[in-house]
């Protein structure tokens, strides 16, 4: 159990599926991997699809361009604990 929840009510209480976007096309990320791109791209994000893209596309630029992103833990916690998303 988990905060009062086993797992199959856990599960049993998400919203619907659709609600999460994934029957729906992301929008392509296209900027440079900066902190503010990628925050504004968290930020107009319309699903969860395209959050999820979004720390991906965070977690990738950590490794292949480490030069382009300054402060890579703390543009990550921006964007998880950002209300707006």
């Amino acid at each position: 159990q988990y905060m009062g929840y086993s797992a199959f009510g856990f599960f049993d209480s998400l919203p619907e599926r659709a609600k999460f976007g994934f029957e729906e096309k992301a929008r392509e990320f296209e900027g440079e991997p900066t902190s503010e791109n990628l925050q504004k791209y968290a930020n107009n994000a319309k699903n969860l699809k395209e959050v999820l893209i979004v720390l991906i596309e965070a977690h990738n630029n950590a490794y292949l361009g480490q030069y382009l992103i300054e402060d890579y833990e703390l543009l990550l916690n921006k964007l998880l604990e950002s209300e707006e998303l």
